[in-house]
């Protein structure tokens, strides 16, 4: 008998100990327009809602919602609220945190808020020269806490910009006056010292050398401290692409007034490999590779060797090959400019000309800021070329320049209107005759977002032009054609040039697009492109064809997929539909 008592309390216990098939309901009882505020601030009603949660869950979560309501609360302006929680009529306040409850049925949360508090006093000093405190924290706005603790941010973030990196909150009296609903606020700042970089100091493992971390860095020893300084160090340190995570942390303040900056960075993987394709109905199939070493000499250079071939079953000349190396070195001569060498050899095969290239050459890349650059450069270059002016071998010194200016600062994609504008000149001399000329280039684009909508509108302007004593001394892939996915879809590749198959010295390409997405990742895009070549370079007697179409995207990590369909429009030069896939958008 006693066997099987036991036997039959053990089942209890075991039935008991299953998650109970009631559900518990709760009330949030409060005034209207603080329902959402409390209701995101209510831990107990987010543990209701989960079905694994039991009454002991519940309880705990209910006694720690008294504090997050008050602070909900209080970030609202309110200071003298009644706040209950009830659990089956019973105030969990007065329940034993060891009181065992089976089972709640309801969970009560009532909140009276009481008047709203406005700020009678609002002072916080000592000030920097052009603070700008919050707006919120002023006489008779609502006293809501988050506008003193901006307000106290604002304070000692004005001297941190004015040198004084040790700046702090040395006190602070809030005083609610109930009588009035008034809340005084006073907030004392210790501004501290005013400090002077000193050493830049880099810790924690690493395989680039410490020097070239500092020079990299570019913190300059000896001058103002200032946080802008600090944040461009940093993200010099993110461009090389060395590194997987950069910190920067203060040091103390030195007997001297300095302070030393500590560098602690991870680096990344050394070495990386990518490969790339795209196809188009008249190009046809090009790929392309790269293998990349992130620290080749110690000091965070970056060499890349790169290779690809195109023209794989196309219709647009024969097969383009190319094979470049390229070591790029941060931090030469100054913080923000890069050194780079690169030497390729390459065939291109186009419609209108063949040729067979070697560059070697050297260039400087400054970053004024994230959006505006800068390079300027050398090469030399020999080509061996065949087109309708004859099979000539020419051997050039190019001076390239460029200046470009995104306003996205690298975002993959616009917030609101954005504008990219690029522009290049790139001097020429040919070495054998001593004939001289320049290329002149810009590329402009806008983005612009409609409304709230991710419907972005997108507008592209390419402008060209080559200036030179003769067309048979400018290497022929600098001339210009039209046609392709680099500026006419729709319209065969480079099927528009200056007359047979000789490039122009002037060039007009005109684009606009539409992108619509339509669910999650994918998108629909609708395009109307149109081109302009001329012989001379004074943009007279030359001829215009366009191409409009459609295309798809597909979004992934790595950019979109595309594909577009296009036809020509206008022109002569073009008959039938051509296609284009890759990654990336067409601009």
């Amino acid at each position: 008998m006693l066997v099987a008592l036991r036997r039959v309390f053990a089942a209890a216990v075991a039935i008991a100990s299953v998650s109970p098939c009631w559900a518990t309901e709760a009330d949030l009882l409060a005034p209207e327009d603080l329902r959402e505020v409390l209701s995101q601030s209510a831990l107990s009603l987010q543990v209701v809602g989960d079905e694994n949660s039991g009454p002991a869950d519940i309880l705990a979560a209910a006694r720690a919602d008294y504090a997050r309501l008050i602070g909900a609360l209080y970030a609202a302006g309110y200071y003298g609220p009644v706040i209950r929680i009830e659990a089956d009529g019973r105030d969990v306040a007065n329940l034993s945190p060891f009181a065992r409850i089976g089972k709640i049925d309801r969970l009560t949360i009532l909140v009276e808020p009481g008047r709203k508090f406005l700020f009678g006093r609002a002072d916080v000093a000592p000030l920097a020269a052009g603070t700008v405190l919050p707006t919120e924290f002023a006489l008779g706005q609502p006293a809501k806490s988050g506008a003193i603790s901006a307000a106290a941010r604002a304070a000692v973030e004005g001297w941190r910009q004015a040198g004084h990196a040790k700046a702090k909150v040395a006190g602070q009296r809030i005083v609610a006056n109930h009588g009035d609903a008034t809340l005084l606020a006073d907030i004392a700042i210790n501004a501290g010292p005013a400090l002077t970089f000193g050493k830049t100091v880099v810790r924690g493992k690493t395989a680039v050398k410490a020097h070239r971390i500092a020079q990299i860095a570019g913190l300059p020893e000896g001058a103002l401290f200032s946080p802008a300084q600090v944040r461009q160090s940093a993200e010099r340190l993110r461009r090389t692409g060395a590194f997987r995570s950069v910190e920067l942390t203060e040091g103390a303040a030195n007997s001297d007034n300095t302070m030393d900056m500590f560098v602690q960075v991870a680096d990344e993987k050394p070495r990386r490999f990518g490969i790339g394709a795209e196809i188009s109905s008249f190009d046809g199939a090009a790929l392309s590779g790269f293998w990349m070493h992130r620290n080749s000499f110690g000091g965070a250079e970056r060499f890349r060797l790169e290779g690809g071939i195109s023209g794989l079953g196309g219709l647009s000349g024969g097969e383009d090959y190319t094979l470049a190396g390229t070591l790029t070195r941060p931090a030469t001569f100054a913080a923000d400019t890069n050194l780079s060498v690169s030497a390729s050899v390459g065939r291109l095969a186009e419609p209108g000309f063949d040729q067979l290239s070697v560059q070697a050459g050297a260039g400087l890349d400054h970053t004024f800021s994230p959006r505006l650059s800068a390079f300027v450069g050398a090469d030399l270059v020999w080509a061996d070329t065949r087109d309708d002016l004859g099979d000539r071998t020419l051997f050039h010194l190019l001076l390239p320049t460029e200046l470009v200016w995104d306003s996205q600062g690298g975002a993959a994609a616009p917030r609101t209107f954005e504008f990219f504008a690029s522009a290049t000149a790139t001097p020429l001399l040919e070495i054998d005759t001593g004939n001289t000329g320049v290329r002149l280039f810009t590329d402009l684009r806008l983005y612009n977002r409609v409304g709230n909508s991710n419907t972005v509108l997108a507008l592209r302007s390419q402008i060209g032009a080559v200036i030179a004593d003769e067309t048979a001394d400018v290497p022929a892939d600098m001339l210009f054609f039209s046609g392709g996915g680099g500026s006419v879809r729709g319209q065969p590749y480079q099927s528009l040039s200056a007359g047979g198959d000789i490039g122009g010295r002037s060039f007009l390409g005109l684009s606009a697009e539409i992108r619509l997405p339509i669910t999650g990742n994918i998108g629909v895009v609708g395009f109307y492109d149109t081109g302009f070549v001329a012989a001379g370079d004074s943009f007279a007697d030359g001829q215009w064809h366009a191409g409009a179409g459609a295309g798809l995207r597909y979004e992934t990590g790595l950019g979109p997929l595309r594909l577009d369909i296009g036809v020509p429009v206008g022109g002569t030069t073009g008959k039938g539909a051509q296609f284009y896939a890759g990654i990336g958008q067409a601009f």
